[in-house]
């Protein structure tokens, strides 16, 4: 009769969020704990820069605050629903002029009562203005503008 093994199910470590992956080893008394957005300390905020993608962006009118990572990722809120995502440079070398594309992402969808950028969910095409970032749907209409969320 042939033997039968079975192998032991393989296991994975548990899944990290954008903020733990980010954090520091312990013990590097050199850095500062992070900041994080307000209502929304899951979303850590990083000070972008007016000469790349990178850091954390937001609208001035409303809730919204966008993560542009350097290994692609997208993560942030409209003020009041989280999402993530990934973002690949087109045109341009991430500064001014450069063009960046945000893949579609699916979103929460809690009942919002405080302010909040409900565009920001319809992101396709960033355009990158030196001093903000410009934002369009899939058919080219501008929704709004993104400014760093902190200074460099």
């Amino acid at each position: 009769m042939p033997s039968s093994t079975s192998a032991a199910p393989e296991t994975s470590a548990a899944p990290t969020t954008p903020a733990e992956s980010d954090t520091d080893e312990p013990g590097d008394d050199t850095t500062e704990d992070p900041m994080t957005m307000p209502g929304h300390p899951d979303i850590r905020i990083i000070p972008g820069t007016g000469d790349a993608y990178t850091g954390s962006w937001r609208d001035p009118d409303g809730g919204a605050i966008i993560n542009f990572a350097d290994d692609g990722s997208l993560t942030g809120t409209d003020g009041c629903n989280n999402f993530q995502s990934t973002w690949t440079l087109d045109s341009g070398s991430g500064g001014k002029g450069s063009v960046a594309t945000v893949e579609p992402f699916p979103t929460t969808m809690m009942a919002c009562t405080g302010p909040w950028s409900p565009w920001i969910v319809s992101m396709h095409e960033v355009r990158h203005e030196g001093d903000h970032l410009s934002v369009t749907n899939e058919g080219g209409t501008e929704l709004g503008e993104l400014i760093p969320a902190v200074p460099a």
